[in-house]
């Protein structure tokens, strides 16, 4: 075909072209002017003129045992239906939560179990929510709190999902999804794992958006979040030692992917399996902030110590032996033990820097002094043992000391077991330890208070 050709069908489409443009532009003048919004439908904003006359911790408390398995049914108040509310906070939008909405107000918030998916279509992050109970059942699903219908196991009950239009009917949204209604916790694995030991902060946090800072998960760099074809666990620490499993499905989005290297922050539902909490992932999304190696500390890990001239309540100290060696907590998972040793990450003139997780905080009552290690627990003496025993929720009677400082000097004190005073805290040679130890040949420890 010629160039002359060309250009001659090209002037004909323009002009069919500018002439339409001609008829819309009249149409659009003819009519209101143009609304180059008109193509756009309009936006379907639910609303709904229930109220919720229970609180989600109410409900919890009221419906809560410690049982790992059991259904309740929910009952009227009266004639008065029973009726929660809040902002939804988690749904199936990647697959990592399964069929299950988390639902959140000012007190708590709870899981409801759907037999149904794609329920983010409807229900989004953000979105405010009411939700009739009355008739359903709330109970435990291997040790998870949660509302739907009853089902058989084991010649007993469970709490498993209820059906999607019982659902549906149910519950009622209200406006546009606003996430900044939706309220994330902010705490640390140490205070997850102290939650653990009382049902009132299970009963109060499971369910719950939390957020975690300065944290890694094991096999970050190089493992997937899941195995391929099956949903896999994971673990996340802190530089304390706490750690608390990552649940991950194989059916999520992000299940191939690489879990990040490093230290840095996540927001997860707060969930329950068996006996001991779980973290769930909404996104990958709620991983931020990941940079360095497992093997790096972040800042807020270390901390900085001098040798004490006096203790002072509520300040926080580290045992030194002869040495220079700091000593560490006793595993999370023990119940009693000895203080054992490492080397502090670095030394300059007499301050050290070691790790924060390796602090003792003292306390002067009107008992005697309490100390407690990085996970909150107790170092105490009871019975007949000649160990610390720890205890997490409140000190028993041999959690006294007296503190006396010693004639050694070189800020070493004399730490007594006020119930058993023949034993004192002491650098054990022959066991490598801190322990109560009732031979005077045994050397004290040299304390440093925390600076920085």
């Amino acid at each position: 075909m010629k160039i002359s050709a060309i250009n001659h069908k090209l002037s004909k489409r323009a002009f069919h072209t500018a002439a339409a443009s001609l008829v819309c532009s009249a149409l659009c003048i003819g009519i209101t002017g143009c609304d180059e919004e008109l193509d756009r439908p309009p936006i379907d904003i639910p609303h709904t003129d229930w109220k919720a006359n229970t609180s989600i911790i109410d409900l919890k408390t009221s419906y809560w045992s410690n049982d790992r398995n059991y259904a309740t049914e929910i009952v009227a108040n009266g004639n008065e239906r029973v009726i929660i509310g809040g902002r939804v906070i988690a749904s199936d939008s990647t697959g990592n939560v399964y069929k299950t909405i988390y639902l959140q107000d000012k007190t708590s918030a709870v899981a409801i179990a759907v037999d149904t998916t794609k329920l983010y279509l409807r229900y989004k992050v953000g979105e405010e929510m009411y939700f009739d109970v009355t008739g359903l059942y709330a109970g435990k699903y291997n040790g998870l709190f949660q509302i739907g219908y009853r089902e058989a196991y084991n010649n007993a009950w469970e709490t498993s999902q209820m059906k999607a239009a019982d659902f549906y009917n149910r519950s009622r949204l209200n406006g546009l999804p606003d996430l900044a209604e939706v309220d994330t916790i902010r705490t640390s694995l140490a205070q997850v794992m102290r939650w653990t030991n009382n049902p009132d902060s299970v009963a109060k946090y499971v369910g719950q958006l939390i957020r975690l800072d300065d944290i890694t998960i094991e096999g970050g760099g190089s493992l997937t979040f899941s195995e391929f074809g099956t949903s896999s666990n994971r673990t996340v620490a802190d530089a304390s030692g706490n750690s608390v499993t990552l649940r991950n499905s194989s059916f999520a989005t992000f299940a191939q992917d690489v879990m990040p290297e490093g230290w840095g922050s996540m927001v997860c539902v707060l969930s329950f399996y068996s006996t001991s909490w779980q973290l769930l992932l909404r996104s990958t999304e709620d991983l931020f902030g990941f940079h360095g190696s497992a093997s790096d500390l972040p800042e807020s890990a270390k901390g900085t110590f001098e040798p004490a001239s006096q203790i002072e309540s509520g300040m926080t100290y580290i045992f030194v032996n002869s040495e220079g060696k700091v000593a560490i907590p006793i595993a999370a998972s023990y119940t009693y033990g000895y203080l054992y040793v490492e080397d502090p990450l670095s030394t300059s003139g007499t301050s050290m820097t070691v790790k924060s997780a390796n602090a003792l905080t003292f306390t002067n009552t009107e008992k005697g002094w309490t100390i407690t290690d990085s996970f909150g627990r107790y170092l105490s003496m009871e019975g007949t043992y000649t160990s610390f025993q720890l205890y997490s929720d409140t000190p028993r009677e041999g959690s006294y000391w007296k503190i006396s400082p010693s004639s050694d000097g070189n800020a070493k004190f004399e730490i007594t077991n006020i119930l058993k005073p023949s034993y004192t805290i002491r650098w054990v040679e022959k066991f490598s330890n801190f322990a109560p130890s009732s031979n005077s040949g045994d050397m004290l420890p040299a304390v440093y208070v925390k600076v920085n």
